[in-house]
């Protein structure tokens, strides 16, 4: 996703990019929703109800940090209301700027945020975790069950519908949401079981970084240091 970014960013940024054409955008998004979806298992789903005071300090901390990071970039630096809440989501970048492209935010200075903030998760906390609490041991290995091509058409066929749904009740991201929401259920209810094709993800998320590239177009210096 970011590489793809990257690389598109830059073309549009110095006019050598070509738009990507409406139907393989759709084509992406309907892709990213899937191998999204996917990753919610049924040991995922078990999961959750064993931890419900985890889950509710975590959905606590999460709402007042977004909310406390839109607040300072609306009052401290005139942000809009919608460009500051989804620069200040945390995680699901790819998910966020999808919905940043559908509602037509402004996606350069989300973009940057969003960035800088998966810089600083990438690149700083971890030393700052393994100099105050040492290295974790890593998980156990499990071995990637890949999704077969007959549930892998079911899913996308009821991602279909799902989108088609959430786009008469003119949600945002239709497309990526309804596959995302129908993926998720299929594969944590056992309906279908397995992940992602791991070439179809990655074409997914490299056709999306394409696509939101494409918005650097007209992006000025000024604008970064900004």
């Amino acid at each position: 996703l970011c590489g793809s970014l990257a690389m598109s960013a830059f073309l549009s940024f110095t006019g050598r990019s070509a738009l990507m054409l409406p139907d393989l955008r759709d084509f992406a998004m309907v892709l990213s929703g899937l191998s999204i979806g996917l990753s919610v298992t049924p040991e995922t789903v078990a999961r959750f109800a064993t931890i419900p005071l985890s889950l509710t300090i975590m959905i606590v901390a999460v709402v007042v940090i977004t909310s406390s990071s839109a607040l300072v970039l609306m009052r401290l630096f005139g942000w809009a209301r919608l460009d500051a809440c989804l620069a200040s989501a945390p995680g699901a970048l790819s998910t966020i700027l999808m919905i940043a492209s559908e509602k037509n935010a402004d996606l350069p200075k989300i973009v940057i945020v969003q960035l800088f903030r998966l810089f600083m998760l990438m690149a700083v906390l971890p030393s700052v975790v393994t100099a105050g609490y040492g290295h974790a041991a890593p998980p156990p290995r499990q071995d990637l069950v890949l999704l077969s091509a007959e549930g892998l058409a079911l899913v996308c066929g009821f991602g279909l519908v799902a989108a088609y749904v959430l786009m008469r009740l003119r949600l945002p991201a239709p497309i990526l949401l309804g596959a995302m929401l129908a993926a998720g259920f299929m594969n944590g209810s056992g309906i279908v079981a397995g992940q992602m094709p791991p070439l179809l993800s990655d074409l997914s998320f490299a056709l999306v970084g394409w696509f939101i590239g494409e918005r650097f177009r007209g992006v000025r210096l000024r604008d970064v240091r900004a």
